[in-house]
Formats: C-alpha cells, structure tokens, sequence
C-alpha cells in the first residue's frame, strides 16, 4: 500500500496531467502516468470529491475551478500580474510577438499572463513546466543569473539534459552566457528548448523564493530582418535579438518597481 507521500506526489500528478491532456479518459491517463487504471481512478474520485477536478457528461476529467481559484492567489499577492499587464501591452506593440509572464519557483515555471502574436506563424509553448530545464530556456537563464553562485554552482555541475541539438550543455558556455545576463539584464535562447523557437526573457526579483519573468518569443526565422546585399545575416540577428532583449529588460525593470515599490 503506498505511503502517506507517496499518495500526495500521485495526486499531484494526477493534477497535473490532467491539466495538461483535459479532458480526459481515465484509461489515457493511467497509461501517460504509468500507473494502475485502478489507482488513477480512485485519485480521480478523491480529487473530485475535494472539488479539484470534475467529470464531463462523456466520463472525462478535467480541472475544476477550484484550481484556478487557488492559481490566481499565487500570482495576485504582489499584484503582479497587474503590473505587469501594461508592460505585456507594450511589448506586444512594439514586436509583433509573443510576449509572457512567468512565475518560477525553484526549478518550476508557470504562465501568469500572456499576449500571443497575431502573425500566421507564432511559437506555441506549454503553460508550464515543473521541471522543464532552466539551462534550455531564455526565462529559465534570466532566473539562473539572479541565483547566489553557490546555488548557480550546484545547478551547473549536475545533468545539464538536452532538450534540441541546440540546447548549450557545456557549464562553462553556460556560464559564459549567464555571466553575460547579469551584465545585460537579460538572456537569450536559440532553439534550446524547442526547435526554431528563440526568445528573449528578463527576472523580476520578487522574494527569496519567487522569480518571476518577462519574455518575447518568437519563430527563429523571424529574427533576421530583411537583408541587404552587403548585410551578414549572422550580424542582423544578433542586433534584433539584443533590441528585444534591451525592451524586456526595461519592461522587467519597470514591473520590479511597480510591484516592491
């Protein structure tokens, strides 16, 4: 029988598959999560009965609002999201792209709030990530760069997971760039989490244990302006990656104010 823990990390699980594949079947659960049918189940019902999921006319689970009651209060105690919200307006005005507000905790991330670009070809990225590689992320970089070197080291010299070909694994080129985060108030990716996504992203220091973030994402491809014949490609990106990157540090700053006064 399992523990009293082991019980809470299953639920929490549960919770957050669900959230991710909503609604749906208890069978296609179970299989995501590698559990019994008969144990998803009975999470199922004991969530539901706490009133943190719900069942559909067609058997399927889906989050209940209590979740977002709960969600809200996380972002809402520093009014956070407030804040932010014109800065959001203002970068999506200014690029044209997606623009994100992240919570982070630790080594997890969660979407605040967001302006999706209105151009055909746009980044699609998950709304979360529990354990979703700092090392392979603009957001998660920007937060690596507000960390204390002795915690920054310890990240560094564990398993830096590759997510694409592109994802930087080497700690002392890591290093190199959050090194050069601090110095700029923002980092940079380039098809290190998913492939010909790149974005930009600046911290908002919040508290010891909370970071939140600003990004601009976009389809690597965008990135290059429109050429002329003696321009360098290779230069171009580079300037239009450090102008977004200039924008979201400004914007960060300015919520960062707003928010501890």
């Amino acid at each position: 029988m399992p523990n009293p823990t082991q019980s809470v990390v299953a639920a929490v699980r549960v919770i957050e598959q669900v959230s991710r594949d909503q609604p749906v079947g208890v069978s296609e659960l179970a299989r995501t999560l590698g559990m019994p049918k008969s144990r998803a189940y009975r999470i199922l019902e004991t969530l539901r009965g706490e009133a943190w999921v719900r069942q559909d006319a067609s058997g399927r689970w889906a989050l209940a609002l209590r979740c977002a009651t709960i969600g809200n209060r996380v972002g809402n105690e520093t009014s956070l999201r407030a804040a932010a919200r014109p800065e959001l307006e203002a970068l999506s005005a200014a690029t044209n792209e997606s623009v994100r507000l992240w919570l982070v905790e630790g080594e997890s991330m969660a979407m605040l709030d967001s302006i999706e670009s209105d151009q055909a070809v746009r980044t699609v990225v998950p709304d979360s990530g529990p354990r979703f590689p700092l090392h392979a992320s603009a957001v998660g970089k920007a937060v690596l760069a507000e960390w204390a070197d002795p915690q920054l080291d310890r990240y560094l010299s564990g398993s830096l997971h590759a997510m694409t070909p592109s994802t930087i694994t080497d700690p002392i080129v890591l290093r190199g760039q959050i090194e050069r985060a601090r110095e700029t108030g923002y980092a940079e990716a380039r098809s290190e989490g998913f492939a010909d996504i790149g974005g930009v992203a600046a911290a908002i220091r919040l508290n010891d244990d909370q970071i939140a973030a600003l990004s601009i994402t976009y389809p690597m491809h965008r990135l290059h302006a429109p050429a002329s014949i003696d321009s360098n490609e290779s230069d171009i990106d580079k300037e239009r990656g450090a102008y977004f990157g200039r924008l979201v540090a400004e914007s960060a700053l300015r919520v960062e104010r707003a928010v501890l006064g």
